[in-house]
């Protein structure tokens, strides 16, 4: 196995953080935090749909249903993991209120709502419709006020994609350095490979399970963020492994 030393550094540290059952040389996971990695953002949701990721694992399948894997194992599934940008999620109620045209609306969909929200296409465009009928003004725009905004929160709190967990799961665990950076307190903020490890270590807890019982609570984060529209560059030559960029207010990306 020929591994990058990206991929290695965040496997070590995500094995070495891994509660180990039935021995000091194996770890044990269900079938729902397996299913649970991939939704919270591990796995490379492009590239890799659930039923492949859920595949990988049936090698390492018991009779009683759980999933044992050695160290070796487990570094072996470094190729399905997310490696790319991580940006600040997406904020519903911080959109911007007002009167949209459908072009403008579409526009909003296609840049935020649809990478936040694990709707199909053809489900959120038939949520959309909807939308737009109850929200649409006699002069024919959509008008968003908070209202309409709670509507989009209620649907991407409740069916956050698998991007926007991972988002939300950096935003937890280095919010208070990121304020720093928006404050003009701390410099710009490049995630280390430390930093990255501890996101990939979350999204294999998130799930108690016999094996594992830590968990992070996601709802108790989606909360709004009161902060800058500035976003932070960090194009910088030394970003190790990924990059992080500050969302505009209301705005992913």
């Amino acid at each position: 196995m020929n591994l990058s030393k990206e991929d290695e550094m965040v496997m070590e540290t995500i094995w070495n953080n891994l509660p180990k059952f039935p021995d000091n040389d194996h770890v044990t996971f269900d079938e729902a935090a397996v299913k649970e990695m991939w939704e919270t953002g591990f796995v490379d949701e492009t590239r890799y749909s659930l039923e492949e990721w859920m595949k990988a694992f049936e090698p390492h399948k018991t009779p009683e249903g759980n999933y044992i894997l050695t160290k070796n194992d487990l570094f072996e599934k470094a190729i399905y993991r997310y490696k790319g940008e991580i940006k600040l999620p997406f904020e519903p109620l911080l959109i911007n209120e007002g009167k949209y045209t459908d072009e403008g609306l579409e526009e909003l969909i296609n840049l935020s709502i649809a990478p936040s929200c694990s709707y199909s296409r053809e489900r959120l465009r038939e949520f959309f419709e909807d939308f737009k009928k109850r929200h649409r003004g006699s002069d024919g725009l959509i008008k968003m006020d908070m209202a309409a905004k709670r509507e989009i929160a209620d649907l991407i709190y409740q069916n956050p994609s698998p991007t926007r967990r991972r988002e939300v799961l950096f935003d937890m665990i280095f919010g208070e350095q990121i304020e720093e950076i928006i404050k003009g307190t701390s410099p710009i903020l490049t995630a280390t490979p430390d930093q990255a490890a501890q996101v990939q270590i979350s999204a294999f807890t998130q799930v108690p399970s016999e094996a594992e019982k830590a968990s992070v609570g996601l709802k108790s984060i989606e909360k709004v963020k009161e902060r800058g529209a500035a976003p932070v560059a960090t194009n910088s030559p030394d970003t190790s492994l990924k990059k992080v960029r500050r969302s505009r207010k209301g705005i992913r990306g």
